[in-house]
Order: structure tokens, then C-alpha cells, then sequence
């Protein structure tokens, strides 16, 4: 059989290798938005060449808006940048809201801003192959 040359290379679950290092630790104890910078970001969900468009620092936690690298016309569909993404001076995303950095890791869990509830209300009446007018 094919697998028969892999006899005894299949113990990946009873490997004990060290997880819990410094190169574990490194990883985990940063938000996903201080590992990959917004330029990133916009690179991972639109492709190569893809660039940040015109937003202001703090609005990008809530729609990060970026360019369709084949035409370069900025995507008009709304997400967020990632949590941990630098949204202004010693700001960044946490949970959909440009916070200060001091704030913390905190959890800002069901306390919506007004600005944010009306964002979700209104993205929320388009139906998902509609896009909202600019």
C-alpha cells in the first residue's frame, strides 16, 4: 500500500514537542492586527497589490475599505480591520472600536457605541449580493 513507507512517521498526536515556548508565546500574546498591519490585511483578502484606501485612522476598525488590485477602485464592502490594527496614536481596534491602548486586551462585548449600532443597522439592510450606495 502506498502509506505502508509512512509505517511508524504517523505520531503527530503523540509528539511532545514543546508548544508552550518562547516562539509559542511570541505569537499568542499579540492581537491578530499587531501581527499583520492593515497594508496586510487588505493584501490577504483582496490579493497582491492591494492597498488601503482613503479612510480615517479610526474608522478602519469598523469598515477598512481597500483596492481591487486589477482595477485599483476601492472595494465598496464593509469589514473591519482586525483586532489589534493601529487605528490612530497609541490607538487600536478592539472589538470594532478604535480604543486607546491603555484600555487594554478588555472585551468590549455587547456595549455598541450609537455610531457603531447605526453602522450594523444600516449594513444590515442590504441583502448580501447588494452593496450600499457611496
Amino acid at each position: 500500500m502506498v502509506f505502508d513507507a509512512f509505517e511508524g512517521l504517523r505520531t503527530c498526536l503523540q509528539d511532545k514537542g514543546r508548544y508552550y515556548d518562547d516562539e509559542y508565546h511570541k505569537h499568542v500574546m499579540k492581537e491578530p492586527g499587531e501581527v499583520l498591519k492593515v497594508a496586510e490585511q487588505c493584501e490577504l483578502i483582496y490579493g497582491r497589490r492591494s492597498v488601503l484606501c482613503a479612510t480615517a485612522p479610526e474608522d478602519i476598525c469598523l469598515f477598512m475599505r481597500c483596492t481591487i488590485p486589477k482595477t485599483g477602485i476601492c472595494e465598496k464592502r464593509f469589514h473591519g480591520a482586525a483586532r489589534g490594527s493601529e487605528c490612530g496614536r497609541d490607538k487600536w481596534c478592539i472589538d470594532g472600536l478604535c480604543v486607546h491602548k491603555r484600555s487594554g486586551r478588555k472585551s468590549n462585548e455587547g456595549q455598541l457605541s450609537n455610531r457603531e449600532h447605526t453602522f450594523k443597522q444600516h449594513s444590515l439592510s442590504y441583502s448580501s449580493n447588494q452593496q450600499p450606495a457611496n
